[in-house]
């Protein structure tokens, strides 16, 4: 069966812009999957974010995702210093929990939860709910606790995913999902599910394969 070679989630988006709805659930959910072990024994991942989620196509089977392993070396924990930050974006503290960023331990679920609505609404949307020219912004914008809902920016992002994210998003621990099987169970019940079908993916796969690959 042919193959194509994987792509992050964050060339997706920016090669191709926003994924329709029932795409960025079909993708996140498999991540709750991914993360369920880990939140089992009451431990996150850490590190996610969407240069470090692949997709791609494997014969017939289309949109698998794979969460690569968090860096040993702890690569993501983020001090709160601007020259670092500004001298390299991808430092940014963007898809971290705010408890996170200045934690010395282990993540927790709740943490992996605020990651991947950040995630959600950057796949809906083109855009991280939060940005700034620094760690120090970032984390500024984040306990302000304001975001654009996804469908200022989105209008076709269904009330409730819209709702999905934000709860995501809470500023406080104990307002998100507690892990992700919670949020899994949440985004199963929104009402785009099953509408990104075998079918639709290896359709938008044969149509922009080639844009994929770099050789064309």
């Amino acid at each position: 069966m042919e193959s194509r070679p994987g792509i992050s989630l964050e060339e997706l988006v920016e090669r191709h812009g926003p994924l329709p709805p029932e795409r960025a659930v079909h993708v996140v959910r498999q991540l709750c999957d991914a993360l369920h072990g880990a939140h089992a024994r009451g431990t996150g991942h850490g590190q996610v974010r969407p240069d470090r989620i692949l997709t791609a196509e494997h014969g017939e089977i289309h949109d698998p995702v794979c969460l690569l392993d968090p860096s040993p070396h702890g690569d993501d924990r983020i001090r709160l210093d601007n020259s670092a930050a500004a001298a390299d974006p991808g430092l940014l503290p963007i898809y971290m929990a705010p408890e996170q960023v200045a934690a010395y331990g282990e993540p927790e679920p709740c943490c992996d939860v605020y990651a991947l609505g950040a995630l959600t609404y950057f796949l809906v949307t083109g855009q991280p709910p939060f940005s700034g020219k620094t760690a120090i912004e970032v984390v500024a914008t984040q306990l302000r606790g304001s975001i654009a809902p996804p469908s200022t920016l989105n209008p076709g992002v269904p009330a409730d995913l819209e709702e999905v994210i934000v709860r995501c998003l809470r500023r406080s621990a104990e307002e998100r999902y507690r892990d992700a099987d919670r949020l899994e169970w949440a985004l199963a019940n929104c009402q785009c599910v099953g509408k990104w079908t075998d079918r639709t993916a290896a359709a938008w796969w044969q149509a922009h394969a080639p844009r994929d690959d770099p050789k064309h």
